[in-house]
């Protein structure tokens, strides 16, 4: 053997160590996320989505007797989670990781002509990140519909390697369902349409039969969402809905777009992508790739077009860019010159500053999530006053902090559709606040309910009960005919709670004046309260 060819030996063997050390490492990080938060319970948006389809299995409407204002593909993928992993908090998780998994089997399909390593890093880096957001954006919607648009991109690409064009009708599929989540996707679906027409073309195929399969997958998806929305009687409400409620959501607490571009990068991959643009200048792409780019644009498009600088709005962006990322350290062992020492570096900083980063804030996230305590609070409760009494009589007015989990978790169904305050008690005055408003005054006047759960999340980004101010008529309403029980407080790092901080995550419960339950709730304060956690009073009555 020549001293050459030594050489050659040595360094193939130290590169696949190094492939092989980085893998374990990903996979590790990964392992030890999905340990960390095996306990999470289901809370925040994912809370209120698992709540709307429990009442909707109970009879009620979508868009007609609930307000909840998501897409119908977001409620079709959420009750297909729960028949497939079940409804409780162990299946919540089963899907998470499930999507987890789903994202990065795609990512290597994508990613194995280069190097299938590099999608299994874009995978379990999107993995570790996604868990570092903690419980509270578990499940998300633009989770479900990145990991669809991979999966879509993976079938679509398999369809054009070897020429099988069956594979587009599936593909068409997922690519639909994606869009019955979030519509800022279609804008990529037509240009992966327009890529996949011109690539056959190219080819030498025939590409408008072709492309009717993929054609034919995105219409199955919209037939689905009509025969759902048919199905409940919803056609009408869901167009009103979206014609009167969204654009009032929308207008609300939009960000700069400076402040938006300064939230869209997470440092730590921020050091990572001068090593990527480094290998990704000096060599030639190909349409896979280029596909891959007008992804990572769209993520870009879809984050800055919702104006809110929400972490999980960042995911179909990280995930493109990961992707990316992985597949030019990984191929950029197997070319000449700087290329294997520009992937060491990007690979390094990987393992020697992100993954133990992100397994740090995964178990920071879950320990500071106040959110599983209350939830479990509410619940108990809510139980002490006796689960039977309260089908059909208590309302919650919050967000997302806790009080649908733990209707969820208690199976209580609410006295109405309201499945958030965020209009109700809207600061801004439009003519969506005051039809809901209104609509709420009349059902309340035709059936005053039991029991009121009032937490002091406030859409504006601040925790206070002075958000009843912005509703004087409702706050009359609970001042004159509802005795307050209870008010508890949560700490949101683990210190001892402080009731009279205003800034401190609470909830208050009421019950109406007369009310059989105010006697068994006389003491619920003295039966459950953590000295840590929270504090609890009994006002004044």
């Amino acid at each position: 053997m020549t001293e050459d060819s030594v050489e050659q030996a040595g360094e193939a063997r130290a590169i696949s160590f190094v492939r092989g050390l980085v893998v374990f490492l990903l996979v590790a990080a990964a392992l030890i996320c999905w340990w960390i938060s095996r306990h999470w319970i289901v809370t925040w948006d994912a809370a209120v989505m698992h709540y709307v389809t429990f009442l909707i299995d109970h009879g009620m409407r979508p868009y007609a007797d609930i307000t909840d204002s998501n897409m119908p593909g977001a409620y079709l993928a959420e009750s297909f989670s729960i028949k497939v992993f079940g409804s409780g908090d162990v299946g919540w998780r089963a899907y998470d990781v499930a999507l987890d998994l789903l994202l990065t089997a795609s990512m290597i399909v994508i990613a194995r002509p280069y190097d299938w390593r590099g999608g299994l890093y874009g995978g379990l880096m999107f993995t570790v990140l996604h868990a570092s957001d903690g419980p509270k954006f578990a499940g998300e919607r633009e989770q479900v519909m990145t990991t669809l648009l991979f999966a879509a991109l993976a079938m679509l690409l398999t369809a054009l390697r070897g020429y099988r064009p069956l594979w587009l009708l599936p593909a068409g599929f997922l690519l639909g369902l994606s869009i019955d989540i979030k519509p800022t996707v279609l804008p990529l679906a037509g240009c992966f349409v327009a890529a996949v027409w011109f690539l056959l073309r190219r080819q030498g195929h025939a590409a408008a039969r072709d492309v009717a399969f993929l054609l034919l997958g995105l219409l199955a998806a919209g037939g689905l969402v009509f025969l759902f929305l048919f199905h409940f009687r919803a056609v009408g409400s869901f167009l009103f809905v979206t014609g009167r409620l969204l654009p009032s959501y929308v207008a609300l607490q939009q960000l700069g777009y400076g402040v938006l571009t300064r939230l869209l990068l997470p440092i730590n991959l921020l050091l990572l992508v001068p090593f990527g643009l480094l290998l990704a200048v000096r060599r030639r792409w190909n349409y896979e790739q280029w596909l891959v780019l007008v992804g990572l644009a769209f993520g870009a498009m879809s984050y800055y077009a919702q104006r809110k600088g929400y972490p999980y709005h960042r995911y179909p962006f990280l995930a493109f860019l990961l992707l990316l990322l992985g597949i030019e350290f990984f191929s950029g062992f197997r070319r000449k010159g700087i290329a294997p020492y520009v992937a060491s570096g990007g690979l390094f900083l990987t393992c020697a500053l992100s993954l133990p980063h992100y397994v740090r804030m995964t178990l920071q996230n879950t320990r500071a999530d106040f959110s599983q305590d209350m939830s479990r609070r509410l619940a108990l409760d809510l139980a002490s006053l006796g689960t039977q009494q309260l089908q059909s009589e208590v309302q919650c007015f919050d967000l997302t902090y806790g009080c649908y989990s733990a209707l969820y978790h208690d199976g209580i169904l609410q006295a109405t559709g309201y499945t958030g305050d965020l209009l109700l008690f809207s600061p801004s005055p439009s003519s969506a606040v005051t039809y809901y408003r209104e609509r709420f005054r009349k059902l309340f006047e035709s059936h005053p309910f039991e029991v009121i759960v009032f937490g002091n999340q406030w859409f504006q980004g601040e925790n206070t009960y002075m958000k009843l101010d912005s509703w004087p008529l409702f706050r009359n309403v609970l001042a004159t005919s509802y005795t307050p029980i209870l008010s508890r407080s949560f700490s949101v790092d683990g210190t001892p709670a402080r009731l009279l901080d205003s800034q401190l995550p609470a909830y208050r419960i009421y019950i109406r004046n007369g009310s059989p339950l105010l006697a068994p709730a006389k003491d619920l304060c003295k039966r459950v309260t953590s000295p840590v956690t929270e504090t609890c009073s009994t006002p004044a009555q």
